[in-house]
């Protein structure tokens, strides 16, 4: 399990956060925008009720705006606005180094 909290200065909200510096100019980034959380192959996004909002894009095009505080679930390329910044989740699969070994 992994838990990120991302923004222009942010601040764990639990003790084992990953702290994620967004460098953002315009300020359109708030201290702590959003957090990320991914456990179990899933990850989730809550906004942290940003001034400038975020929003998730989904690969069809359909956007939907985050509401505070509302914890929601990403698919694979979907891309997430924060402020006037953005990224996209990946899917990354690794390889079972195990895989064909036999005893």
């Amino acid at each position: 399990p992994l838990a990120a909290n991302l923004g222009r200065a942010p601040v764990a909200s639990a003790h084992d956060d990953r702290l994620i510096i967004v460098t953002d100019p315009d300020a359109s980034v708030s201290k702590t925008h959003l957090r990320i959380e991914h456990s179990r192959g899933r990850t989730w996004v809550t906004d942290f009720g940003s001034t400038n909002g975020s929003d998730i894009r989904a690969d069809d095009g359909q956007t939907t705006e985050l509401v505070a505080g509302e914890r929601v679930l990403l698919d694979d390329a979907d891309r997430v606005r924060i402020g006037n910044r953005s990224f996209t989740i990946s899917l990354l699969l690794g390889t079972d180094s195990s895989a064909g070994e036999r005893a």
